[in-house]
C-alpha cells in the first residue's frame, strides 16, 4: 500500500472535491486517485490541483484505448477553453507497457534537442483492459494487473509543427528502441552462452581469459543494447552477417541509426589473423539512444575450430555498468584498438 505525506493526502482531497463537482464517473476517479498515489506530487506544488487534475484527465483519455503492444503518443499545449486548463508549456503524454530505461532514454532524447523539462510525472500503474486494449480498471500493481507507465511531460513550448511531429517520430523511435532491448534481452545473454561453447572448440590458452571477460560482462556488468552474428558463406575468405540474426537494436539492418554502425569491423580472414586476440573491444561512433548517451561499447568475439580455420564471430553492442570500470579480477579491459 502506498503510503502518502500530509501533502499528498490534501492534493488527493482536492482532486476528489474536483471530480465531484466535475461529476467525473467512479472510473475517472479511481484511476486518478492511484495516478496521483504512485506520482512524485513533490514538484507539483506550482501547480493548482484543478491544472494537475486538467493535466491527468488528458493523460486518462489518451490511455484509454491502447492496443497490447503499442504506445499511446500525444503532444498538446493546453488552453482553457479545450482542456479546462491552460499552461506556457507543451505537454507529452506517453502511456506504454512498463520496461526498463524508458524515463531515461526519453529525456536525454529531449535534452539532446535544446529543451527544458519543467515537468516529469511518471506513475506505473496496475491496469486491466479487454482484449482490444480498452481500459477496464486502474489500481495498485498486483500479480492479477499488467504494470504500465503512464509518462507526462512538460517542456518548453514548441510552436513549428515540423518540430513537433519530428520529436514525436524520435520518441516513438527510442521506445522501439528500448522495447527491443528489453525483449531481447535474455536471448543475448544466451549469445554469451553460444559464444563461450564455440570458443571451447579450440583448446587455445588465451581463449579461457575470453571466457573469462564474457562470463564477467553476463554478471550485470554490461548492458546488453544489441547482438548479431557473421558467419563463414561457402569458400569466402570473409565473414557475413547471417541474415535474421540481429537482437535488440541491431534486429534490422535498416535502422536509421544503428543499420550501418557495423560496416567498418574487419571481417576478412587477413584482418582476423592480425588480431591478437579472439576478443575485440573497440568503441562505435554510434552513441547510444537507450539508458545512456554514450557512445557504444562493441565486443567481437571471433571463433575456430581445432585447426584454427575461422568459424564465425559473435557481436555485441551495449554499455559497460557505471561502476564497471575495471574486468574480472581487477584487470584493466580497456583495450581500445580502433572505432567502428
Amino acid at each position: 500500500m502506498t503510503n502518502l505525506s500530509d501533502a499528498d493526502s490534501t492534493l488527493l482531497r482536492n482532486l476528489r472535491e474536483i471530480a465531484t463537482r466535475q461529476k467525473a464517473s467512479i472510473t475517472v476517479t479511481e484511476h486518478l486517485e492511484h495516478y496521483f498515489a504512485d506520482a512524485n506530487v513533490a514538484y507539483c506544488t506550482d501547480s493548482s490541483p484543478e491544472d494537475l487534475y486538467g493535466a491527468a484527465l488528458q493523460h486518462y483519455r489518451l490511455g484509454f484505448t491502447r492496443p497490447p503492444g503499442q504506445v499511446a503518443l500525444a503532444f498538446y499545449v493546453p488552453d482553457f477553453d479545450r482542456h479546462g486548463w491552460h499552461s506556457p508549456h507543451t505537454m507529452i503524454d506517453i502511456v506504454t507497457d512498463d520496461m526498463p530505461f524508458l524515463v531515461d532514454s526519453i529525456t536525454q532524447l529531449i535534452y539532446r534537442q535544446g529543451l527544458s523539462i519543467h515537468r516529469l510525472m511518471h506513475p506505473l500503474l496496475g491496469v486491466k483492459r479487454d482484449a482490444t486494449g480498452v481500459l477496464e480498471k486502474s489500481s495498485e500493481r498486483t500479480s492479477g494487473t499488467r504494470t504500465e507507465s503512464w509518462i507526462h511531460l512538460e517542456i518548453d513550448r514548441l510552436s513549428d509543427a515540423e518540430q513537433i511531429e519530428t520529436l514525436r517520430n524520435e520518441i516513438q523511435n527510442v521506445l522501439a528502441d528500448v522495447r527491443a532491448t528489453v525483449e531481447d534481452h535474455v536471448p543475448m545473454l544466451q549469445r554469451i552462452s553460444l559464444a563461450i561453447k564455440d570458443l571451447e572448440q579450440a583448446p587455445v590458452p588465451e581463449n579461457e581469459s575470453v571466457i573469462e571477460f564474457l562470463r564477467w560482462i553476463a554478471a550485470d556488468n554490461f548492458v546488453f543494447l544489441g547482438y548479431t552474428y557473421y558467419g563463414v558463406e561457402s569458400d569466402d575468405a570473409k565473414l557475413k552477417r547471417a541474415a535474421d540474426s540481429g537482437l535488440g537494436l541491431l534486429r534490422r539492418t535498416d535502422h536509421p541509426r544503428f543499420g550501418r554502425c557495423l560496416a567498418g569491423i574487419p571481417t576478412s580472414f587477413d584482418e582476423l589473423d592480425r588480431l591478437s586476440s579472439a576478443l575485440t573491444l573497440v568503441k562505435a561512433d554510434g552513441r547510444s539512444t537507450v539508458h545512456r548517451p554514450k557512445y557504444l561499447d562493441f565486443i567481437g568475439v571471433h571463433y575456430r575450430d581445432a585447426s584454427g580455420k575461422i568459424l564465425g564471430e559473435h557481436v555485441f553492442i551495449g554499455l559497460y555498468a557505471i561502476c564497471s570500470s575495471r574486468g574480472p579480477g581487477g584487470s584493466s579491459f580497456g583495450g581500445i584498438r580502433h572505432r567502428v
